[in-house]
């Protein structure tokens, strides 16, 4: 979704007001929300300001001490609206604009957003801002509303104050009483709110008496003020009801909260309390909608899957309680339904013969049974295994988007990092850009004359020239000496794997902003390594003589050819997965609670660098953080606010996080990520590379 606050449109005013011709000598401001822009048109430019409802007054009284004009003694004017899309608005305002004003005065429309489509409606605009769009000055009476859940407290009123929130009769005495903040035009998709269950009744009353329509109200159901507070549940509960709606927007009144919910769900967020809306940029409109269309599918096979369930539990009162008749038509209908449905998510399936062979023998033996004896039917639902199904749902699902990311996103990576390299090197090298915090940064960058990663002296200590690469001919694999161990590279050219490694070994200085360990991160005798995207291993390698027991996650084939090499004398605790980490369990992907959901109480590092998809990972290892004491250190520089998700998520848990010391120069475009955003970097360019974390 794009999000465009008061100080972007400021901004882009001000960046494109040479657009404007220099002849223009009225503004006409289109109420209401064209008066934003077209006043800070006015002032810049220094030319009056009207409305179009002033049109029909012979002069322009505008409550100054400048001379009054007549309109007809002014011969351009520039007619302002703050977007356009269909062109339905823009086009009542030019009838309105020729019945009213002087055909000797010339008029030019203007926007300044508009979309692809919309551009010939216009004379002017200043950017291109493509459907689903919110702005500040809109979102809280836009259409979005009636895809949007909302907060209450902050939101549609006041907070209570401390002295209010007593949980008890002065409570309900502000519930009955709160003064309302905003009160939208359109019907709410969801209110969900952290007032207690309890309280239900006194809160449906104030909505009723302030005219709030609203299509459901969500409330936190446990006993007590005291409880909510222990367990901490106003994030958690509102980011589970979100991520589980189809709604397109949260809105809340709290930051922290807001930063929460945004970092749990990666779906929009806009905070009212902060004004900070909280959004990915999803460049690519075509993978939206394969997106899309896939999140609908499968949202389809999981009620199918919900119903499945349901009627497995009732079986056996279906037939008690019914007809042999009646038994026999419900089954049948059921298992029609679900064919339909399922012949549906097998055609947007990319390989759905596994999903589809599971759903087709499920229907065919449960319809010979009803022809044979109904009564063995809850016996056969009963051996049936849904969570297998489950499994082959997610990966059905998984697997298109996946593969249209990559489709859609290759060529479009190429020329942005290309385009984006350039854009870098005359901003920060060849421009005296304000770089407040990062002098260092750019000092070094603009003494070197190029880009690099790490923008630190160190990096003067490497040289790829003096890397030696050796062969193992039997392997048939090349390998380099490191720290008097073979570490093995998948077949390539010399040079590449000397590039490769000097980059590695520069990565992991101790002054790099990528080095893994630190004072509060340290890897001691006898704890377990767990290397996410271990690629060549080198880390697991550094730690190998130490570590009790080493998992190296890797998915690529040759990959694992070279691990199983350099590891070769160590395959006793050493255990290769072939798979990706992730937030689920299917046949590509394992959670680390799943990989290590024998361990308890243990010391566990884990070392996580899975483009971007880090967070996703961390979701599903929440039970192994919990239970053991481990220490982390994730990559975050592949989005811009990687960092700030992932320490969020820390806290949550309880554990005690650090941004790694300097900065990386992340400049490869729009990075893909197999979540399938893509974002494009933004000032002030400079990255932390990693966040460090572990239990006190």
């Amino acid at each position: 979704m794009n999000y465009r606050s008061i100080d972007q449109l400021n901004k882009t005013i001000r960046s494109k007001l040479s657009i404007i011709p220099k002849d223009v000598d009225l503004i006409i401001g289109v109420p209401r929300s064209g008066m934003l822009p077209a006043t800070i048109i006015a002032l810049l430019l220094n030319k009056p300001l009207i409305t179009i409802n002033d049109l029909t007054c012979p002069s322009i009284n505008s409550f100054t001490t400048r001379k009054i004009k007549f309109l007809n003694e002014y011969k351009k004017a520039l007619i302002v609206d703050d977007s356009c899309f269909t062109g339905a608005s823009i086009n009542r305002v030019k009838q309105f604009i020729t019945e009213h004003l002087s055909r000797k005065i010339e008029a030019l429309y203007c926007c300044i957003y508009v979309t692809d489509e919309s551009t010939s409606f216009v004379d002017l605009y200043f950017e291109i801002c493509n459907q689903p769009r919110v702005f500040e000055w809109n979102i809280m009476n836009h259409l979005i509303i009636t895809q949007s859940c909302l907060d209450l407290d902050g939101v549609l009123c006041v907070d209570p104050t401390e002295e209010e929130n007593d949980d008890g009769p002065k409570y309900l005495n502000f519930i009955e009483n709160a003064t309302p903040l905003f009160i939208p035009e359109y019907e709410i998709g969801a209110i969900v709110t952290s007032r207690l269950e309890k309280y239900r009744e006194a809160t449906e009353s104030w909505l009723k008496k302030n005219n709030v329509k609203y299509k459901s109200l969500i409330m936190l159901d446990v006993p007590d003020k005291e409880t909510r507070i222990r367990l901490g549940l106003h994030g958690v509960f509102k980011a589970n009801i979100y991520q589980n709606s189809e709604a397109a927007l949260f809105i809340e009144s709290d930051d922290g909260q807001a930063q929460y919910i945004y970092a749990s769900t990666n779906k929009p967020v806009y905070c009212t309390g902060s004004n900070r809306f909280y959004n990915r940029d999803s460049s690519f409109d075509v993978y939206a909608r394969i997106m899309q269309l896939g999140k609908a599918i499968e949202e389809k096979a999981y009620n199918a899957l919900s119903i499945m369930y349901n009627f497995h539990d009732r079986s056996f009162e279906i037939i008690n309680l019914s007809t042999h008749e009646s038994a026999c038509y419900l089954f049948n209908e059921y298992l029609s339904n679900l064919s339909k449905i399922f012949d549906e998510v097998c055609q947007f399936s990319i390989d759905n013969s596994s999903l589809g062979s599971w759903i087709s023998n499920y229907i065919y033996k449960a319809r010979e049974i009803i022809n044979n004896d109904i009564s063995n039917l809850p016996d056969y639902f009963l051996s049936s295994n849904l969570k297998e199904l489950e499994t082959l749902i997610d990966a059905s699902i998984h697997d298109v988007i996946l593969t249209a990311a990559s489709k859609v996103s290759t060529p479009a990576w190429n020329e942005e990092h290309f385009n984006t390299k350039k854009e870098l090197f005359n901003n920060i090298i060849n421009n005296d850009l304000d770089m407040d915090g990062f002098e260092k940064e750019v000092g070094f960058l603009k003494k070197r004359g190029e880009l690099v990663l790490y923008p630190y002296d160190f990096i003067n200590k490497y040289d790829e020239s003096k890397v030696t690469v050796y062969e193992e001919q039997d392997l048939n694999l090349k390998y380099v000496k490191h720290r008097d161990k073979k570490l093995f590279f998948p077949p390539k050219d010399s040079s590449l794997i000397k590039s490769e490694y000097n980059q590695l070994i520069m990565e992991q200085d101790e002054e790099s902003p990528h080095h893994y360990f630190s004072e509060n991160c340290s890897f001691s005798e006898g704890d377990i390594f767990v290397d996410v995207g271990a690629a060549e291993g080198i880390i697991s390698l550094d730690v190998i003589e130490k570590a009790k027991e080493i998992y190296l996650i890797e998915c690529s084939e040759e990959w694992i050819k070279a691990l199983k090499a350099t590891f070769s004398d160590w395959m006793d605790k050493v255990h290769i997965i072939k798979k990706y980490a992730g937030r689920t369990d299917n046949d590509t992907t394992i959670t680390l609670d799943t990989l290590l959901r024998n361990y308890s109480s243990e010391n566990i590092f884990i070392k996580i660098d899975a483009e971007g998809m880090e967070l996703d990972i961390l979701k599903g290892s929440e039970r192994i953080l919990l239970n053991n004491n481990c220490k982390l250190s994730c990559a975050t520089y592949h989005t811009g606010d990687q960092a700030q998700e992932l320490r969020l998520f820390f806290n949550n848990l309880a554990y005690n996080s650090c941004p790694s010391n300097n900065y990386i120069l992340f400049f490869y475009g729009k990075m893909v990520l197999d979540n399938g955003y893509y974002e494009h970097i933004k000032k002030p360019y400079f990255r932390h590379a990693l966040v460090r974390a572990w239990k006190e």
